[in-house]
């Protein structure tokens, strides 16, 4: 398993498993008397004593190390080795592990064998890395199980030695687990006589050692790795918290809405340069600091403001509020307030938003003069549907409710469907028009109007709608209908008067002549004058 295999829960049950071994471990002394127990003769009881104290010897001292933090994996397995082999009597012995790459890697040698060597101890270490698992000596690590084999030429498992090697004439091998999965190997050879299962079983609790030692060292990298990135990460999210409080803070302070922070019995904590600057113009932040905000607006208990504060805090659901406020101190101006909890302790943010509220008042003043005007107003988007009419375009053209027209062209209201395109052009070109049309009431009856059509353009002037106004114009049609009747009369009558009064002029005329022709005075003045001024009288 690797170091970044092993999850936190794992790591806390290796540990544990590791103190019980520990402790199984520092008691060999129980083992030593055991064993002697069992053993009949006297030099056989003394090897055993001698062996088993080697054994202890070279366990305390591990476990020692292990428990003081001293000794790395390559010492521990130098004083296990150098035990091995004198508990043995062997003459060579090697440790190592198997890589990540399933090959084997030699990790120590007792000295005697890298010195009977026939090539340097450069050499021999680069040989013994990354070595394919076979043979007799790989058969421990093969089939997770000790090997004795005290007659190497005659194993069904022997592959040869390479030249140089040192001479071999048997072999003791115990294999390294981790759980049940061997991991290396611990192997001795040499021995005067061979191998015996007593010497097995001291090389099984050695090998333990060397397991135990290389889970400790595990657990205590994995506990440095893990308390190093704690520690990192510590360090950047203290970093990342002062950076965040710090972009806070400037965000706080550069903002044109009022900032403050109260504490849960609504001291001041905080306040930003805008809320200083409008509610404490030309006062020092320390000034007010922690005064209670009573203090600052006593008459938030009486309006009940206060109450709605510490609901905020007790219950943290935010609390908003517009409201005109006619402040002897700071004007007569439109709030809008916005508190929520913030930890045990309250947050405000004050937006000044009188020039909203008085552009509402006007946009209200505004609706209220379409609605009221005594004009037809409609309204239809860009593809020419209606979507507004007022209540002077309902009662004009007969309708009940905005549903009977809405979504409709306004070319089913206004005879104008030969002069779509024309009125259109003249919207996008001049963005108005203006004519005298007839107009379709909703029973299909038709009537005049004078409309003036507009395009309705947004802040960017981009148009977005369609708007018209229309005025009744029937009663003036009527009207002027009757005086053209009228007129037409008066031509009339004015033609037969005129050619009554020529005759008349005309027959004076010829009086006249014939007086002037009998040498007698005129009876008649100036009848042509009289002609020219009837014919200033006539109607034109």
């Amino acid at each position: 398993m690797k170091d970044k295999d092993i999850t936190k829960p794992q790591l806390l049950k290796e540990i544990t498993k590791l103190h019980k071994q520990i402790a199984k471990l520092e008691k060999p002394e129980a083992e030593i008397k055991k064993s002697m127990a069992e053993i009949e003769t006297g030099k056989e009881r003394e090897q055993t004593r001698n062996r088993l104290a080697k054994e202890s010897v070279a366990i305390t001292s591990v476990i020692k190390g292990m428990l003081r933090g001293d000794v790395d994996n390559a010492q521990t397995e130098d004083r296990v080795l150098e035990a091995c082999l004198a508990a043995t009597d062997s003459v060579y012995g090697m440790i190592g592990v198997i890589n990540e790459h399933g090959k084997y890697d030699t990790t120590t040698y007792n000295n005697h064998t890298l010195q009977n060597c026939a090539f340097p101890e450069a050499l021999a270490w680069e040989l013994s890395t990354g070595m394919t698992i076979r043979g007799i000596w790989g058969w421990p690590m093969l089939h997770g199980k000790p090997l004795i084999c005290n007659d190497l030429l005659t194993h069904p498992d022997r592959v040869g030695l390479p030249k140089g090697h040192v001479s071999l004439q048997c072999f003791l091998g115990v294999p390294l687990k981790r759980g049940k999965k061997a991991v290396g190997m611990v192997a001795v050879a040499n021995k005067p006589g061979g191998y015996t299962h007593e010497d097995r079983d001291t090389l099984i609790r050695l090998a333990s050692v060397i397991s135990v030692s290389r889970q400790h060292r595990l657990a205590l990298t994995e506990a440095k790795r893990t308390s190093a990135e704690l520690e990192q990460l510590v360090a950047e999210r203290t970093k990342q918290l002062r950076e965040s409080e710090q972009r806070f803070r400037s965000f706080m302070e550069s903002a044109t809405d009022a900032f403050s922070l109260f504490d849960a019995n609504l001291n001041l904590v905080e306040n930003n340069k805008a809320a200083m600057k409008k509610f404490f113009p030309g006062v020092k932040k320390e000034k007010v600091i922690g005064k209670n905000i009573l203090e600052l607006s006593p008459d938030f208990k009486e309006t009940g403001i206060w109450d709605k504060y510490m609901e905020v805090i007790k219950t943290g659901k935010p609390f908003i509020k517009e409201d005109f406020i006619p402040h002897p101190k700071f004007g007569d101006i439109y709030l809008s307030v916005k508190a929520f909890k913030v930890g045990d302790g309250l947050g405000m943010i004050i937006s000044e938003i009188t020039e909203r509220k008085r552009a509402e008042e006007m946009l209200r003043e505004k609706e209220y003069t379409i609605e009221s005007s005594s004009s037809a107003i409609a309204t239809a988007d860009l593809e020419g549907n209606m979507i507004y009419g007022n209540p002077t375009f309902l009662k004009t053209w007969g309708f009940d409710g905005a549903k009977e027209f809405f979504g409709r062209h306004f070319s089913d209201f206004w005879v104008v469907k030969d002069r779509l395109d024309e009125i259109m052009q003249a919207l996008r070109s001049k963005g108005r028009w203006l004519d005298e049309i007839e107009a379709i009431r909703k029973d299909g009856s038709l009537f005049n109007v004078q409309v003036s059509a507009a395009m309705v353009y947004d802040a960017k002037g981009n148009p977005i709608a369609l708007t018209s106004t229309s005025i009744d114009i029937t009663e003036r049609k009527e009207a002027e209908e009757q005086l053209k009747k009228k007129m037409h009369e008066m031509e009339r009558f004015h033609r037969l008067t005129v050619g009554r009064e020529n005759r008349m002029i005309e027959l004076k005329e010829e009086v006249n002549k014939l007086l002037e022709k009998k040498g007698l005075r005129k009876k008649y003045k100036a009848p042509d004058r009289i002609k020219k001024s009837r014919q200033k009288e006539m109607p034109k």
